[in-house]
């Protein structure tokens, strides 16, 4: 059994009397040795397919940055648990544009500098990944840095589009506090160094 140029099996006939397999059986052997192998083929083609898409899978799920897939019309193919219970996705979103999604959370979801509208045109109409920011209204609010990633067919058109979606609250919390304190630091000195200031001229 020949595949891809190597032998992947063997396909064995027996028969009880002598000279039972002339050359018509020996080309019918053949031929089912070519379907066989082919089915093998395909066989062990589609676990690795599997495999490979279980494991993606797994990997997708365990995320702890949302990860959602548009095909070309924008509409929503694939989302990963950890977006789909910040935005409240259920099954039958299944095939609805983002944009139907975005706005059934209106007030809760807000886009930086990058429009909605603005990354879409960029990823679709002009295949450029786009950078930007989500801010997702909660209590407290958790602010993402979003990244829109074109998926490029063959003709070298977006087909579709990958939107990652990582949380950079910690981030931004941490450099709201750096602002606080060099706030505070900044008007605790300032009352010191007027009282020094003042003497200073004084004694001038």
């Amino acid at each position: 059994l020949f595949a891809s140029s190597s032998v992947i099996g063997v396909l064995s006939c027996y028969a009880r009397k002598e000279d039972a397999f002339d050359d018509d059986a020996a080309r019918i052997l053949l031929t089912l040795s070519s379907e066989a192998a082919l089915a093998l083929e395909k066989a062990s083609l589609y676990r690795t397919t599997l495999e490979d898409k279980m494991k993606i899978e797994a990997i997708i799920n365990g995320l702890t940055d949302g990860i959602m897939v548009l095909d070309s019309e924008g509409r929503l193919v694939l989302a990963n648990p950890f977006i789909s219970r910040l935005l409240h996705l259920e099954e039958e979103d299944r095939g609805r544009e983002l944009e139907e999604i975005l706005r059934r959370n209106e007030g809760r979801v807000g886009f930086g500098e990058t429009s909605y509208r603005w990354a879409m045109e960029e990823v679709f109409a002009r295949g450029n990944p786009v950078k930007g920011e989500m801010t997702l209204q909660c209590e407290p609010p958790i602010y993402f840095q979003v990244l829109w990633l074109p998926l490029i067919d063959p003709d070298g058109r977006a087909g579709g589009a990958i939107v990652l979606l990582h949380d950079v609250t910690d981030f931004i919390e941490l450099d709201r506090m750096k602002s606080d304190f060099i706030s505070i630091v900044s008007h605790e000195l300032k009352t010191p160094l007027t009282s020094i200031k003042g003497f200073v001229r004084l004694l001038a």
